[in-house]
């Protein structure tokens, strides 16, 4: 329609991101997603996001100071799931593939903007009380989807162990306790060292998942005075690393259980126990997987640098 009322041709092929409003997610986007899939100017990569609120006020607010760009903003902006852990990907191709699918759920990421004044420094010169409005965008959950109808949102720190199940993880940063001191906290830097075994088997037609992760962890920084470089005291905080993990992991699994989505993909380790495609089907996994029972372990190989914990001494 608008080709026919404009001198100029609608090209899609530069598109980085397709909102939704949850209002309409809630309902189904079924139809949507197949009319942009067939869609050859946009492209299977690009971003799917659900938004608070309606879609024109969230694409109106924001609007990117660092970036001249909007489309150049968006790409960068999600781009950062693959050096941290707080955000996921959510892309076209995947979500029809899941939607479609039987042994999956799709899924999408959250996203909200808010509005905040900064002051600008150079402003503040010339005058004390001048202000620009700044937008800011963030992603504060994961939609989660049954066939192509939105039916909760989990929030965005279980971004750590949806990126860990799906192998999905490059990079992140996690905090645990000292192990001396409950109120200090200890930053690691983590990435996986291998991928993910996952194993499902079948009792009484109940489904038993076990998934064993292997990390590899580096300590960032440290705000107790605890020695890291023991050997007693790095098993110790290795353990702990390893529990927080495994328990992030769990909790994370039963929560989609909870929902009956499986939006990480664990129906196609289960496919794999069948020798035909009419077996799987009858096991009827989308249906069958509130009734899994989850075993969550996780390998840590813990490298600590001596640089981190050097101590001067005393003048």
């Amino acid at each position: 329609m608008v080709d026919t009322l404009t001198s100029k041709e609608i090209n899609l092929s530069n598109v980085k991101l397709i909102v939704y409003s949850e209002e309409l997610a809630k309902e189904d986007l079924t139809g949507h997603i197949s009319e942009l899939i067939a869609n050859v100017d946009i492209r299977p990569k690009t971003t799917i996001a659900i938004c608070k609120g309606k879609t024109e006020d969230f694409l109106s607010e924001v609007s990117p100071i660092l970036e001249a760009s909007p489309a150049r903003f968006y790409e960068l902006f999600f781009a950062s799931t693959d050096y941290t852990n707080r955000t996921i990907s959510s892309e076209l191709i995947d979500f029809y593939t899941a939607a479609q699918s039987i042994h999956c759920d799709a899924h999408a990421i959250v996203l909200e903007s808010k509005k905040q004044n900064s002051n600008s420094k150079e402003s503040a010169k010339e005058d004390s009380n001048s202000s620009k409005e700044a937008s800011e965008i963030q992603t504060t959950g994961i939609a989660v989807f049954n066939g192509g109808t939105m039916i909760d949102e989990v929030p965005i720190i279980q971004a750590l162990p949806h990126l860990i199940i799906k192998n999905d993880l490059n990079h992140g940063v996690i905090g645990v306790p000292d192990i001396y001191s409950g109120d200090k906290t200890v930053s690691l830097s983590i990435t996986p060292s291998r991928k993910n075994s996952i194993k499902v088997t079948y009792k009484n037609n109940i489904p038993y998942v076990k998934i064993v992760s292997h990390i590899d962890a580096h300590i960032l920084s440290s705000e107790s005075t605890t020695d890291y470089i023991d050997k007693e005291n790095r098993n110790m905080l290795k353990e702990s690393l390893e529990k927080e993990i495994s328990k992030q992991v769990y909790d994370y699994l039963n929560i989609l259980k909870g929902l009956n989505s499986d939006i990480v993909g664990i129906g196609s380790y289960a496919k794999n126990t069948c020798l035909t495609w009419e077996e799987f089907e009858k096991l009827n996994w989308k249906e069958n997987f509130k009734n899994c029972i989850f075993a969550v372990k996780t390998v840590v190989n813990l490298n600590v640098s001596e640089t981190a914990f050097h101590r001067l001494p005393n003048v």
